[in-house]
């Protein structure tokens, strides 16, 4: 083997144990920010360790929970909270009508599913008529930013083992139905680290601005959890607007942009 003369990136067991690893090296740095709220490091991991114990008390080790959830802080800590409850996250479009919707929910099964307060009522309905047991709307009066003082410590939990199920993750079904993809903890921390080897980031120094939607896979990877992996601050946008995007490149004076 040819020795290059860079060290290999980092390489986590999960994405959820990077989160920990962040908030221990970087308690007080800003994690999240949309709009004029910000979350720190430790207010972050204290808000995904509440999550996971919520879910965890309510739905066994193993089972799915799916995401439907529009660009906001709260999108970002079911992310992790579901990995680290030892359950298998299933992001889906908030856009999906319910004809798109009803054949991913028979075919992911999911115990629960946590979405925005504005989800049409016939999602809902879909949802009850498909089974999911629990159910979790967030809004301006059950934020998942609430744990955020909560001395509930994140390294308390059972961390991820690599082999275990992490993601079911949707294609966007352009050659017919979605396809759903079951990815391990370790595939996907190595497909962070593959990105790393690739395109360095600076440890601590990086402000990272998310406009795509951060349910797709490309914006997780190279969004959530790129901003974790580094220990930077991920910007938020709740959705494109391109006055809004030089808006937030100026005021947060971002360094990384991944818009593809």
């Amino acid at each position: 083997m040819t020795d290059t003369g860079h060290a290999l990136p980092r390489r986590f067991p999960s994405v959820v144990h990077a989160l920990l690893d962040a908030a221990r090296h970087a308690p007080n740095a800003p994690a999240l920010i949309c709009g004029d709220e910000c979350l720190s490091c430790r207010d972050y991991t204290a808000c995904v360790a509440g999550l996971a114990r919520e879910l965890a008390n309510r739905c066994p080790p193993g089972g799915r929970i799916a995401v439907l959830m529009a660009n906001s802080i709260d999108i970002a800590i079911p992310s992790f909270a579901v990995q680290a409850a030892g359950l298998q996250l299933v992001p889906l479009n908030p856009a999906y009508t319910p004809h798109e919707l009803a054949p991913i929910l028979a075919n992911a099964e999911p115990a629960g599913l946590i979405h925005d307060a504005d989800c049409p009522q016939t999602i809902i309905s879909l949802a009850t008529e498909q089974g999911v047991q629990h159910r979790w709307s967030v809004g301006p009066e059950w934020r998942l930013t609430r744990w955020r003082n909560d001395p509930l410590e994140l390294g308390r939990f059972p961390l991820p083992s690599p082999e275990a199920l992490s993601t079911l993750q949707y294609t966007g079904g352009t050659t017919g139905r979605s396809k759903g993809v079951n990815l391990t903890h370790e595939s996907v921390s190595i497909n962070v680290s593959q990105r790393e080897a690739l395109l360095p980031t600076r440890m601590g120094d990086e402000r990272i601005l998310a406009v795509t939607p951060l349910f797709h896979v490309y914006a997780v990877a190279m969004g959530l959890y790129l901003a974790v992996f580094c220990r930077g601050t991920l910007v938020i946008l709740p959705r494109y607007r391109p006055e809004r995007v030089f808006e937030a490149i100026e005021r947060h004076q971002i360094t990384l942009f991944s818009a593809g």
